[in-house]
C-alpha cells in the first residue's frame, strides 16, 4: 500500500454548525425543533441524502470553477502527493484526419447460396428426422450456408474439418446430426448404455449454451439423456449425474479429463462421436496436450469400430491442420466461404472474413477523453435508443472499475427519474462460476441492457439481438477483433462495433485495411454533442461535469471505487506492454500519457505516486505463493492484472517510472473448472 494518504490535499466541503444550538429543558412546552426532531427517519434520511447531493454540488461547482482556471492557463497541475483537477480540453494531442478505410471486403453471407431454400420446411431436405427439421423449422426459416454444405456430409459419418466465421450457426450442424444418429439406432438407446457423443467446449458458457441445444433438439427423443459437466457442480454431484447414465456429454477439456482419471462410471466403450469446437481457441489455450489424451483414451477404451470426429473453427491456422492431422481419418474440409475439398489440401492461410450485415466503426478519442465519450455512447444507445450493448475491455480490474462507476453514475438532469441509470452487468473470468453462467443467461434474454466483459464473451457465444459491439481497445489479434465484433449481426441480423482508438494508435486502421476490414469514422464531438446531462449548454461544460461526477466517486472512495480505479490504472498499463511486435509500431507505451489514463480513469493521483504503489503492490505478490492455471504457472496477481506475467524491474516512460513487464499473454479469461493446484517447491539435497 501507498504509505501517502491518497486524500493528501483534498478539500473537504462538510457545512456543519460552529457550536451546538442551546437546548431548552424536556420541562415545559415543546419548542419547534423538538417536533422536527421527532419527524420520521424517512424523511430524516432523505434530507441527509439532499444534504450530501447538496455538499457534492458545491464540491462540483469548485472542481468547475478549478478546471476552467486551468484551462486558461493552459497548465496542468501534476505535483505529486496532490489532488490533479485539469481541463478535459487541454493539453490534448491533435487528432489527425483519418477518412473512412474504404476497401472491398472478404465479406461471407450467411444465407447466400444456401442449396435449400425453395422449401416450406427447408431443413428436411438435408435428410434430418421429421421431428428435428420440424423443431428446427420452428425457431429458423432455413437453414444457414454453413447448415447446408456441412450437414449431409456429417451425416454421411465422415471425419470433417468446418470452418465458418461466427453467428452463421456451426453449432446447429454437429448437435441435429448427433441427435439424428443417435434417434436412428434400434434397439432404442438407454442411458444405462453411456456416453455415445462428447463435445469438447473452451468455455463454461459456451457448454452452457450448446447444452440448451441438445436439450431443445432432443426433446422429441426423450431416451436420449444429454448432460452437462463443466464444475459448476461439486464433483460429487457430476459423478452421481455421470452415474446415473448421460448420452451425450458436453464439457471441457480439464473437467474431462478429471473425470476420466477419478470418476470409474465414466467409459468410452461406446463412444461413437466426438466434437472439438472453437479448436482454435482451444489450442491458444494450451489444451492440445489434454484434446490428445482424450482422444488416446477413446480410442483404448471403444468397442466401435468406427469414431465419427469433427473439428470446428473461424479461423484455420497450421496449429489447427497439425491437429487435424493427428485427430481426423480421411476429413473432408469444410468452407462456407470457399468450396469443399480435402483437408489436406488446404493452404492454411489465415483469411479474416466478416458477415454482411455488420457494420464496423471507429473513434479517435485522445486518452483524457475516452471516459466521458463512452459514457455519453453508452447513455444514448442504452437510455435513449433503449439497445442492447456488448462493451469489450483489456482486463479484469477494467471491467470491475467501470461496472462500479456506472452503478452510482447520474446521467440525467432530473434527480427523480430512474430511467437514466445504465443498470451494467458483467462479466469476466475471476468471478464465480455460477454468478457467470446466471449474467450470461440474464444477459441473453433482456431485450435491451449493457454488458461490460473481457474476451471471455468474445467466443463462440450466442447473445440475441445484441445492437452495437464496443471495444474499449485495440486487442491484441486481428483475429480477436473480429470475435469480438461477431458477438453481434449474427444470422443475418443487423449489428454494428465500434472501436475507440487514441491518435496515436491511428496506424492500427491500415492494418485493418491490409485485412479488407471497411472502417467508418465516427467524432467524438459528436457523440459528446448528444450528451444530456447538467453542466451547461456547452459540449465542454456537460463533458467536465460528467468527469467531475465521476472523480467525486472515486476520490469519496464509493463503493471501493478508489482502488479499483488504481487497479484498472496499473492492468491497463501492463496489458498495453503485451501487444505482439507486428503490432507495436501502432501501440507504441512510449506515446501513452500516464497522466491521461489516470485521468481517463477519473483518478487524480499522479501516475509517479500511482507507479509507487504498484511497486509496493508487486513486492507484497512476491511473498504470496503461486498458483497453476490451466495454461502454466500464473500468480492470482498476474491473473487479477490481465494474464501478464510481471518482472520487478522498472523503466521511465513519459518522464514517470513504471513497471517493466516482461509479458508472456496467458488466456486468464478461460479455465476448465478445476481447482487451482498449489506448487510446490522443490526441496534442495544435501
Amino acid at each position: 500500500m501507498v504509505a501517502d494518504s491518497v486524500e493528501t490535499g483534498l478539500l473537504l466541503n462538510l457545512a456543519t454548525p460552529e457550536k451546538p444550538e442551546n437546548v431548552e429543558s424536556e420541562v415545559g412546552p415543546k419548542s419547534a425543533a423538538d417536533v422536527k426532531r421527532k419527524r420520521p427517519l424517512k424523511s430524516q434520511r432523505n434530507e441527509f441524502q439532499k444534504s450530501l447531493k447538496r455538499g457534492r454540488d458545491r464540491d462540483l461547482q469548485q472542481d468547475l470553477r478549478r478546471a476552467e482556471v486551468t484551462k486558461v492557463s493552459g497548465t496542468d497541475d501534476e505535483g505529486y502527493g496532490h489532488p490533479i483537477v485539469s481541463s478535459l480540453f487541454t493539453s490534448n494531442p491533435e487528432v489527425p484526419e483519418c477518412p473512412d478505410v474504404e476497401v472491398t471486403p472478404r465479406v461471407e453471407g450467411v444465407f447466400e447460396n444456401a442449396s435449400v431454400t425453395d422449401s416450406d420446411n427447408a431443413f428436411s431436405k438435408l435428410g434430418l428426422h421429421p421431428f428435428l427439421s420440424s423443431n428446427l423449422s420452428q425457431m429458423f426459416e432455413q437453414p444457414t450456408r454453413i447448415q447446408s454444405l456441412a450437414l449431409p456430409i456429417v451425416l454421411e459419418g465422415k471425419d470433417a474439418l468446418i470452418k465458418a466465421q461466427t453467428g452463421t450457426g456451426k453449432t446447429l450442424v454437429y448437435a441435429s446430426a448427433i441427435v439424428h444418429q443417435l434417434q436412428k439406432i434400434r434397439p432404442k438407446i438407454t442411458r444405462s448404455q453411456g456416453v455415445m457423443a462428447v463435445v469438447l467446449v473452451p468455455t463454461k458458457e459456451l457448454a452452457s449454451q450448446t447444452y440448451d441445444w441438445f436439450v431443445k433438439l432432443s426433446r422429441a427423443f426423450s431416451w436420449i439423456v444429454p448432460g452437462l459437466v463443466i464444475g459448476i457442480e461439486k464433483r460429487k454431484s457430476e459423478k452421481a449425474r455421470i452415474r446415473k447414465g448421460l448420452n451425450i456429454l458436453v464439457t471441457t477439456p480439464g473437467r474431462l479429463l478429471d473425470h476420466l482419471d477419478s470418476t470409474q462410471s465414466l467409459s468410452f466403450a461406446r463412444l461413437k462421436y466426438v466434437v472439438v469446437d472453437e479448436a482454435d481457441l482451444l489450442l491458444e489455450m494450451g489444451f492440445q496436450q489434454k484434446i490428445k489424451q482424450i482422444l488416446q483414451r477413446a480410442d483404448s477404451e471403444s468397442i466401435e469400430t468406427t469414431r465419427q470426429t469433427i473439428l470446428l473453427s473461424a479461423t484455420l491456422t497450421p496449429a489447427i491442420e497439425r491437429l487435424a492431422c493427428l485427430t481426423l481419418r480421411s476429413p473432408v474440409f469444410i468452407d462456407s466461404f470457399g468450396q469443399n475439398e480435402d483437408a489436406s489440401d488446404s493452404d492454411g492461410d489465415v483469411k479474416l472474413v466478416t458477415p454482411t450485415s455488420l457494420q464496423h466503426f471507429f473513434v479517435l478519442v485522445p486518452t483524457k477523453l475516452r471516459l466521458v465519450t463512452l459514457l455519453a455512447f453508452l447513455a444514448e444507445k442504452v437510455i435513449e435508443e433503449r439497445a442492447k450493448v456488448l462493451v469489450f475491455f483489456a482486463t479484469q480490474d477494467l471491467v470491475d472499475f467501470h461496472t462500479a462507476l456506472l452503478k452510482h453514475l447520474d446521467l440525467s438532469e432530473n434527480e427523480s427519474s430512474r430511467s437514466s441509470s445504465l443498470h451494467p452487468m458483467k462479466l469476466h473470468g475471476k468471478m464465480e462460476q455460477l454468478e457467470r453462467i446466471k449474467v450470461f443467461e440474464e444477459f441473453r434474454k433482456k431485450k435491451s441492457g449493457l454488458l461490460l466483459s473481457t474476451d471471455v464473451a468474445a467466443r463462440g457465444l450466442d447473445l440475441s439481438s445484441v445492437h452495437w459491439v464496443v471495444q474499449c481497445s485495440a486487442p491484441s489479434t486481428l483475429a480477436a477483433y473480429l470475435h469480438r465484433s461477431g458477438r453481434t449481426g449474427r444470422i443475418g441480423q443487423r449489428g454494428s462495433c465500434l472501436l475507440f482508438l487514441l491518435p496515436s494508435e491511428a496506424g492500427f486502421l491500415s492494418v485493418l485495411q491490409q485485412e479488407q476490414i471497411p472502417m467508418k469514422s465516427m467524432k467524438a464531438e459528436t457523440i459528446l454533442e448528444r450528451l444530456n446531462c447538467p453542466g451547461g449548454r456547452s459540449l465542454e461544460a456537460r463533458a467536465t461535469w460528467l468527469q467531475l461526477q465521476a472523480e467525486h466517486l472515486v476520490t469519496e472512495n464509493t463503493d471501493n471505487l478508489k482502488e479499483l480505479a488504481q487497479n484498472a490504472f496499473t492492468s491497463y498499463v501492463r496489458f498495453y506492454m503485451t501487444y505482439p511486435r507486428a503490432l507495436r509500431q501502432a501501440f507504441n507505451l512510449k506515446e501513452l500519457h500516464l497522466g491521461h489514463v489516470a485521468k481517463s480513469l477519473a483518478l487524480r493521483e499522479s501516475p509517479s505516486k500511482l507507479g509507487h504503489r504498484a511497486r509496493c503492490d508487486q513486492d507484497e505478490g512476491k511473498s504470496r505463493r503461486s498458483t497453476k492455471s490451466a495454461y502454466g504457472n500464473t500468480s492470482i496477481n498476474e491473473v487479477r492484472h490481465g494474464g501478464a506475467r510481471a518482472e520487478r524491474t522498472s523503466r521511465v516512460v513519459g518522464g514517470q517510472r513504471v513497471l517493466k513487464v516482461e509479458s508472456s499473454v496467458s488466456f486468464s479469461e478461460f479455465d476448465s473448472g478445476l481447482e487451482p493446484i498449489v506448487a510446490t517447491k522443490k526441496r534442495r539435497k544435501k
